[in-house]
């Protein structure tokens, strides 16, 4: 079985070798986050094992982080003497709880490749940018297993990305588009083209949709839903576990992209430290559909009210019958879908 680029990454920064090591009273155990590749950011233990990293600010960078916390980790600027180097000023990432630790590499890395790439904002303001991206899901202290419907939600995102979008503008880009759990509207999204994501393990051809935008074209451009229908079976070769390992293993070396999927993922509220349980459900797919949602098709947008949507009306949810939306179909297996959605691989 293939390791993932980002987990190779995440051994590199070498936590258990700290572990072994712990200090004592306020002092931190360090060491080099990426030895051979960056001398600007270590990791560190404290007494209390909590997970520090450590981002060197730069001679003469004025910029620095006020002492705050928020979930699961907490950030300030700290003057600090490692080894036998000059004291030198450090932006202090601690994590707060055990749980958020595979989000801590993650950003570890992230910060990394950011610097490797010559980014030229501060480093205070580059912290800031990466934190801000996670703190709506840093920690997973207060998630638990996900729920059915969310693993077979996830089920169906990931099972688009990696056979049907993927293929078409390259499993890298793709990622890149994957929306969804960071709160947008649709669950892909590029510029003049979005697609939702609805996945069924229910007999019959229904879906869940949520509010009047749900299903509402991005302005100027295009909108597709796609529709996977699967069912439980103990017997069936796909898994949630099983499709992240083959998403990380097709990003390879691509540490941006790898990067992206981790953020996403965590949004999602997907831990590894669940995967046995969530490979316990295994699904096999009954029917793919690809359906371009435009005039005509059968759904609710705020065009459906003459005078728009009522006031004081909000949280609108209906089923839609796919039975309905045969005249829309444009791919029912990823081999034809390519003219419909090679728009998401268009650089902008």
């Amino acid at each position: 079985m293939a390791t993932s680029g980002i987990e190779e990454a995440r051994r590199e920064l070498g936590w258990l070798g700290l572990q072994s090591e712990p200090p004592t009273g306020e002092r931190l155990t360090t060491r080099l986050a990426f030895p051979g590749r960056r001398r600007d950011i270590f990791i560190a233990i404290d007494a209390l094992s909590r997970r520090h990293i450590l981002v060197e600010l730069p001679e003469g960078e004025t910029g620095e982080l006020v002492e705050r916390s928020i979930r699961g980790i907490s950030v300030a600027t700290r003057e600090l003497r490692i080894g036998n180097d000059e004291t030198a000023r450090f932006i202090d990432i601690v994590c707060l709880e055990s749980q958020g630790h595979a989000a801590l590499d993650v950003v570890a890395i992230e910060l990394a490749g950011a610097l490797d790439k010559g980014a030229t904002i501060g480093r205070p303001a580059l912290v800031r940018n990466v934190l801000a991206k996670w703190q709506r899901f840093w920690s997973g202290a207060n998630q638990g297993l996900l729920t059915f419907e969310a693993q077979v939600g996830l089920f169906g995102e990931l099972w688009f990305l990696l056979n049907w979008l993927g293929p078409v503008v390259g499993e890298a880009v793709a990622v890149s588009r994957w929306r969804g759990p960071l709160g947008a509207r649709n669950d892909f999204e590029a510029p003049g083209i979005a697609v939702e994501v609805k996945t069924n393990s229910a007999l019959d051809n229904r879906h869940t949709i949520h509010g009047v935008e749900q299903l509402l074209e991005p302005e100027g451009g295009e909108l597709y839903l796609f529709s996977l229908r699967v069912r439980e079976d103990c017997s069936a070769p796909h898994h949630l576990p099983g499709l992240i390992l083959q998403a990380r293993d097709a990003l390879g070396t691509h540490h941006d992209a790898l990067s992206t999927l981790e953020a996403v993922l965590e949004a999602a509220g997907y831990m590894d430290v669940f995967s046995q349980e969530y490979s316990k459900l295994r699904l096999r797919v009954r029917a793919e559909t690809l359906y371009h949602v435009t005039e005509g098709f059968p759904r609710i947008v705020p065009q459906s009210f003459n005078a728009g949507v009522p006031a004081g009306v909000s949280g609108l949810v209906y089923t839609l019958s796919t039975d309905a939306a045969t005249p829309w179909v444009k791919a029912s297996e990823p081999s034809c879908a390519g003219p419909f959605i090679s728009a998401f691989g268009v650089l902008t």
